[in-house]
């Protein structure tokens, strides 16, 4: 059992156990720490005496390491709307928590604030605690452009035309067009001016 918040761990020892020829199983004592350090490793001495005074001992070593990499969390994979011709910001949240270390570094490329051009792009990122332990999860980030150009046409009073034959009159008119990804869109208009 770990306390990772103090590195130290603890172990329930009682398990260890001694087989004497005569008198059975016996329990032997240890000079086991209550508390072992994280990232170390400590020799522990078990001796077992039987009824006759016969002494045995053995040895072991118990080494604490942590080899568990972060939880590392990401998005769903997820559009967002361009906002100019050379696409848009990335933005994005991803987390990371460790049993071990309480902030685990995260990197992913491309990294937050990035502009992404329209498409689909795969965001890479990895977390890494202080035992070198490495997670890595990606997601998908599509840049699309559904906003439709902004269409300015002119104003009904405008467009009013003295007919200067029996056939009519040649009516002439401007339509303009913005868009925020587009600098210029198609405009077509039926009839033409």
């Amino acid at each position: 059992q770990c306390d990772w918040s103090s590195d130290v761990c603890s172990s329930d020892l009682a398990a260890a156990l001694a087989n004497d020829d005569v008198d059975g199983p016996l329990t032997p004592s240890h000079n086991a720490p209550q508390n072992f350090p994280f990232g170390g490793t400590t020799t522990v001495t078990f001796i077992a005496t039987d009824k006759a005074g016969n002494v045995g001992s053995a040895t072991s070593t118990v080494t604490i390491e942590d080899s568990t990499p972060p939880l590392l969390s990401v998005p769903n994979n997820f559009s967002i709307e361009a906002t100019g011709p050379t696409g848009s910001q990335l933005s994005y949240i991803v987390t990371a928590t460790d049993s071990v270390d309480t902030s685990p570094t995260i990197s992913c490329i491309p990294a937050f604030d990035t502009t992404l051009t329209i498409g689909t792009h795969t965001v890479s990122c990895v977390a890494q605690d202080f035992s070198a332990n490495v997670a890595n999860a990606s997601f998908q980030v599509s840049v699309v452009d559904t906003t439709p150009p902004l269409l300015t046409v002119p104003a009904p009073e405008s467009i009013l035309f003295e007919a200067s034959s029996s056939l009519g009159a040649i009516a002439q008119f401007s339509v303009t067009a913005d868009d925020l990804v587009d600098p210029t869109p198609v405009i077509t208009c039926f009839p033409l001016s």
